[in-house]
């Protein structure tokens, strides 16, 4: 089972138009509308492989509902934490000639409340399980909302390319035996004076 957490989903309405110009009147040829957010997503994809997935996500509104009832209607398991303010709504105009223009909206914020019983959620799903990854958080906030409670600190580790008797400090290399400074022609011997013919 896929648990995924979406704690800012949104409601996508995607209109098709023949071209965008700005200050006049676009009729739309085409409609769609789906549930968004990056944790959603992924339980779409878990979904259409035919996988179990169970979706976490803060719902409010009739965009909410909307959500949940498209969700459910692809056979994901809907958690939701209802919350006051209403599930944000993102448009996206998709152009004749393959421009796609998104315009995403904030979402509503969470009260402190409404991000405990989120968490309480969370850990009632997630008995047993590990919190992988932090897919989405509401805006505006100063720290992650499910990080901060839910992930395990992981051990620290040694690089691998290090053995274990030379610690974490690099080995220090042996001085270097400084060279003695060739006072004499090459093809010379130390002590010895030069051939006649190579004398000047």
């Amino acid at each position: 089972m896929i648990l995924t957490v979406t704690p800012n989903p949104s409601l996508d309405r995607t209109y098709e138009v023949p071209s965008l110009d700005r200050g006049e009147v676009v009729r739309a040829t085409g409609e769609r509308v789906d549930p968004g957010g990056k944790g959603v997503n992924v339980s779409r994809a878990v979904a259409a492989a035919g996988r179990r997935t169970v979706a976490v996500l803060p719902l409010g509104g009739a965009p909410g509902a909307l959500v949940a009832g498209l969700l459910d209607a692809q056979g994901i398991e809907v958690a939701p934490v209802p919350v006051t303010g209403a599930t944000r709504s993102n448009i996206a105009l998709a152009e004749a000639d393959g421009v796609l223009t998104k315009i995403n909206a904030p979402g509503p914020d969470l009260t402190p409340a409404e991000q405990e019983n989120l968490l309480d959620t969370v850990r009632r799903h997630a008995a047993g399980r590990r919190l992988d990854r932090l897919l989405r958080q509401p805006p505006r906030r100063p720290r992650p909302l499910l990080v901060r409670r839910t992930r395990r600190p992981r051990p620290r580790r040694r690089p691998a390319h290090r053995p274990r008797h030379l610690g974490t400090r690099p080995a220090r290399r042996p001085p270097r035996t400084p060279r003695r400074r060739q006072t004499q022609r090459r093809g010379t011997r130390r002590g010895r004076r030069p051939p006649p013919h190579h004398r000047r």
